[in-house]
């Protein structure tokens, strides 16, 4: 691992230092005022900012924002536009300490002048500028938790698809920050807020004159974002190692490192995937409580909501965690990459262990998050279908999971190399929409198992083991068998998994 660079007063001289500190202090202004403007334009519209539909657009316009300046300033400054995203590369020597202190005063200057601007030409004064703020039942000790999670969520995925050369991500890598964020103002919106960002709440703060829990928005991404980096860099970051080929299948491979972060990998990318999706439909459940109706607008809005969520976490941790372990995150997958031997059996089961458990501890620790005031949603089977078709309805929608994995990251004929994950995200949004009246679309055992422990509702729960553990390595049965060239055939271990001896 890197080792923190303390740097020296005489970069302030240096003409790349001064052009990076301008940038972030522009980035960060443009993009609180795009952020914060949403926030305030969603208020005045029907429903406002407190609807899921508003939600919804708010995390639209955080997402492509975050994007599109992260873009913009990575060759000049790295395109923090967060104090959180800066000192998470500081602790592992990526950025001085010294230049890290200016970066953060650009980052608060920009965001204050962008709230203050907006204060002015909105014409009803810093009032009318909306502040991070937790939610009624959420203690401070609960939101600095919620914010340390969905920080590191972010910078996980910062150096995953942006930091770490093995990605291969390239310019989409901005773009999967933003989806990152974008899901997590859908999960964690109605909470604590998502800020994940010291900057974005410090503006607001400062324009409106409301300090209320403002250190959570410090303490808890100050705490998450830091931690990402030092977990990424120093379990996960190949620093020019060479890892041993080991026996396919054996016990021997638990003792490898490339093994145990392959685990741990699978793990960590789990609970994060859970804790955005789970938390996103959370958010629309809560929705539906506080609307009191039951209205097709209002249940579309939500399951829309619900659906934009899973596709954006889908895109980014299926691409964060594709050199690590192969960002399987579900039991489906992983069983189905063995069955078409691209994983050994003995990291099958390991890795399902992985998942289960990063599903679980995400649901648990969300229960307790929001009080326990917001149930925690499990799959059910809608109202007139039963048990077996639900189970058909799960191996539809596993099976073109898998055929899609299959055809658009595997195969090497592929039109667009790279774009998998993206296509896999967006297949899962369509499923979720699709399955809303039939089963739920839950196409991941652990993403059914963490909800039902932690809501102790078991009801139909076999349904989303057999369903999707059918669907899925029988798609990968009839794709190797009828639409893969034999040449092409090759049963290669995917990045982060052990070869043959």
């Amino acid at each position: 691992m890197a080792k923190l660079a303390l740097g020296h007063h005489r970069e302030a001289a240096d003409a790349g230092c001064v052009r990076a500190v301008a940038a972030e202090f522009i980035l960060t202004f443009l993009f609180v005022f795009a952020g914060v403007g949403a926030a305030m334009a969603t208020g005045r519209l029907a429903g406002g900012a407190d609807s899921v539909v508003g939600l919804t657009a708010v995390a639209l316009a955080h997402t492509l924002v975050v994007a599109v300046m992260v873009s913009a300033g990575l060759h000049v400054s790295g395109g923090h536009i967060n104090p959180a995203v800066t000192l998470g590369l500081a602790v592992t020597g990526r950025i001085t300490l010294f230049r890290s202190a200016l970066y953060v005063a650009a980052q608060l200057l920009g965001s204050s002048l962008a709230c203050l601007l907006l204060a002015f030409l909105t014409g009803c004064g810093g009032a009318a500028v909306p502040v991070h703020a937790l939610a009624p039942g959420v203690g401070a000790l609960r939101g600095v938790l919620m914010e340390a999670v969905l920080t590191f969520s972010l910078l996980f995925a910062v150096y995953a698809t942006a930091v770490d050369q093995r990605c291969g991500s390239g310019a989409v890598g901005p773009l999967l920050v933003g989806l990152v964020v974008g899901a997590n103002v859908l999960a964690g919106g109605p909470f604590s807020g998502a800020s994940m960002n010291p900057a974005r709440s410090f503006g607001p703060a400062l324009a409106a004159g409301v300090w209320a829990d403002q250190w959570v928005y410090w303490v808890g991404p100050l705490i998450g974002g830091p931690l990402a980096g030092l977990v990424y860099d120093g379990l996960f970051m190949d620093h020019g190692g060479h890892m041993a080929k080991l026996a396919l299948g054996h016990r021997g491979e638990a003792s490898e490192p490339d093994f145990f972060r392959g685990v741990l990998g699978e793990l960590i990318l789990t609970f994060l995937f859970v804790f955005i999706g789970v938390g996103a439909a959370m958010t629309a459940s809560d929705a539906d409580a506080d609307a009191g109706t039951n209205s097709r607008q209002q249940a579309g809005g939500n399951l829309t909501a619900v659906a934009l969520g899973q596709a954006l976490v889908v895109v980014v941790i299926a691409t964060a965690g594709f050199h690590i372990s192969g960002g399987h995150v579900n039991p489906a997958v992983t069983l189905s990459m063995a069955v078409g031997g691209h994983i050994t059996l003995f990291r099958s089961a390991l890795y399902v262990v992985a998942q289960m458990l990063g599903s679980s501890a995400a649901c648990v620790l969300l229960r307790w998050l929001t009080g326990g005031h917001v149930a925690v949603p499990v799959h059910a089977l809608a109202a007139g279908v039963g048990p077996l078709q639900g189970v058909v309805a799960e191996v539809v929608f596993t099976f073109s999971l898998l055929f899609v994995i299959h055809a658009t990251i595997l195969d090497p004929r592929k039109i667009l190399p790279g774009s998998g994950p993206a296509l896999t995200g967006v297949l899962v949004g369509a499923n979720s929409i699709a399955g809303a009246v039939l089963s739920g679309a839950s196409m991941n055992p652990a993403r059914s198992f963490g909800p039902a422990l932690a809501a102790g509702d078991w009801t139909h729960h076999w349904v989303y083991w057999v369903g999707p553990l059918a669907g899925g390595p029988l798609a990968v049965l009839v794709y190797e068998c009828l639409f893969m060239p034999p040449a092409a055939r090759t049963h290669e271990l995917l990045p982060g998994q052990d070869q043959d001896a």
